[in-house]
């Protein structure tokens, strides 16, 4: 009787630190009914208490997956002041109005470009086009246009990136945010 070796091999990528921008977009796709004030709430609480401990899991391992994380151990509400803020977000949710949500993003977004532009990826900042866009909040100036369609030679992830870069550095250089 012939057994056969098979050597399992897996693609192990370099574990990234989220932007806290990724994690409310991760955890918004998985928990589509939470409330967006508590969605971002929840997504400070979890980014804060890895960056906290090093991003490690159990304060040992380092992490591999930090959607995983989210998964095994976050995605059910334990502690009472969590449950308690989720249960007055959902009261408080049909007041807020669709824009001031989207602005909250937004500004969130911003901030992460202003502390971590040299490490967001031209996808993200494409998808965030995508969301202005779907959202009909891309404002350019003509210049911008003309620099990104100049720049991107064809590229539209590459365009779409420098258009929201151009976007969020000339709010930056104005003291501007989302309203």
């Amino acid at each position: 009787m012939k057994t056969e070796n098979f050597k399992v091999t897996t693609m192990n990528k370099p574990f990234k630190i989220p932007l806290q921008s990724e994690v409310i977009v991760y955890i918004k796709e998985k928990k589509s009914s939470w409330p967006q004030k508590f969605v971002d709430y929840y997504a400070e609480k979890f980014w804060n208490f890895y960056q906290s401990n090093g991003w490690k899991v159990s304060g040992r391992a380092a992490m591999k997956n930090w959607q995983a994380a989210f998964t095994a151990n976050w995605q059910n509400l334990k502690f009472k002041e969590d449950i308690d803020f989720f249960n007055k977000c959902i009261q408080q949710e049909p007041t807020i109005p669709k824009t001031t949500r989207q602005n909250a993003f937004l500004n969130t977004c911003l901030s992460d470009h202003l502390k971590h532009w040299d490490k967001i990826q031209e996808k993200q900042y494409a998808d965030i086009y995508d969301f202005m866009k779907e959202n009909q909040m891309i404002k350019m100036t003509d210049q911008e246009k003309k620099d990104a369609k100049n720049f991107c030679n064809g590229d539209v992830i590459k365009g779409k990136a420098l258009a929201v870069k151009s976007i969020f550095n000339r709010m930056i250089n104005n003291n501007e945010n989302f309203r």
